[in-house]
């Protein structure tokens, strides 16, 4: 009987550190484990929680308005119209907005300076065409290697604007006319906007403008 008492004991004893040795490697192996969908969505809580404290401080620097950068943030609908995104840029008020982007390219322009950017978020694209001044594009060109089509290419802009529109689409022949049965069709994304203005300050912000992109 206590040899038979001690083979149970022994057994069972073994069965334990085998499940106890599995689910120390199983934790081991969830460290190395991609994160879960809570895990992700605190993580990009965390970084837009970034952008807005970037946000807030060059408002405050600048004296600049967030009503644009929350608009963005917000998306738009198929009802969305231009006036709608005039009312936040171009503002009677005087004053510049915040906003995040990705810069496209820096060019001379008859002797100025003029950057290309492209504001994105939730269904809503802006394309920005800015004049800026010297110490804007130099510093623009000390990050260059930044540029380009990467989540690292993330910006912070204070810029003043004087124009917010949908550009002119072109129209191309419908493939499948469908039950409307129009002949021609729209050429790009009727929720894409030309704004114009001048950069005022820029600031270098890289990976966290994924969560926007």
């Amino acid at each position: 009987m206590p040899l038979l008492f001690c083979a149970v004991f022994g057994s069972l004893s073994l069965a334990t550190c085998v499940r106890d040795s599995a689910s120390d490697v199983d934790r081991e192996c969830d460290h190395g484990a991609a994160p879960s969908a809570a895990e992700t969505t605190v993580d990009e809580a965390k970084e837009l929680e970034k952008l807005g404290a970037v946000a807030t401080r060059l408002a405050d620097e600048h004296g600049a308005s967030l009503e644009a950068h929350e608009f963005i943030r917000g998306g738009t609908t198929a009802t969305m119209l231009s006036c709608d995104l005039q009312e936040k840029l171009v503002r009677q008020d005087g004053k510049p907005s915040v906003l995040f982007c990705k810069i496209v390219d820096l060019a001379r322009v008859g002797g100025a300076w003029q950057i290309e950017a492209s504001a994105r978020h939730a269904g809503l694209t802006l394309s920005l065409r800015l004049s800026c001044d010297e110490a804007v594009a130099r510093r623009v060109l000390e990050l260059r290697e930044h540029l380009g089509d990467n989540a690292e290419n993330g910006f912070a802009i204070v810029a003043s604007f004087d124009a917010a529109e949908r550009p002119v689409f072109a129209l191309r022949p419908a493939l499948d006319a469908g039950p409307s049965g129009a002949a021609l069709r729209l050429n790009t994304d009727e929720r894409a906007f030309l704004c114009r203005g001048r950069c005022i300050a820029i600031e270098h912000v890289g990976a966290s403008m994924h969560v926007m992109f």
